[in-house]
């Protein structure tokens, strides 16, 4: 049996180190990738750039730029992850997240059950 559901990844700290390279791999191996990031103006190039390697590999982003310890971020970010698997439904396609990865440099927080 073939699972024809659209796998997405939800990364937190995607912008550089394993998040980065995880967030890349797992593009290529056909996941969409939503990446929480917080980045100021200077490292905003470089995520771009992660973003077309992702776009690259025939995969979708959707990587935004918050500080993941705010509540009302949080769930606006969940909010716009929501919005795109609306779309894909509506597009006839099953999206749902297979993979949560925790790489942010500074500190836990509470991305407990949101979905």
């Amino acid at each position: 049996m073939t699972d024809d559901r659209e796998r997405w990844a939800l990364i937190l700290g995607a912008s550089s180190g394993m998040g980065e390279a995880t967030a890349i791999a797992l593009a290529k191996a056909g996941y969409r990738i939503c990446g929480i990031h917080l980045d100021f103006r200077a490292g905003l190039a470089h995520v771009a750039e992660i973003v077309a390697a992702i776009e690259a590999a025939g995969s979708e982003a959707l990587f935004i730029n918050m500080n993941a310890a705010d509540d009302e971020k949080r769930a606006d970010a969940i909010g716009r992850l929501r919005e795109r698997f609306a779309a894909s439904e509506k597009a006839g396609r099953h999206p749902y997240v297979r993979v949560v990865m925790h790489s942010l440099a500074f500190g836990s927080l509470p991305w407990g059950p949101c979905f």
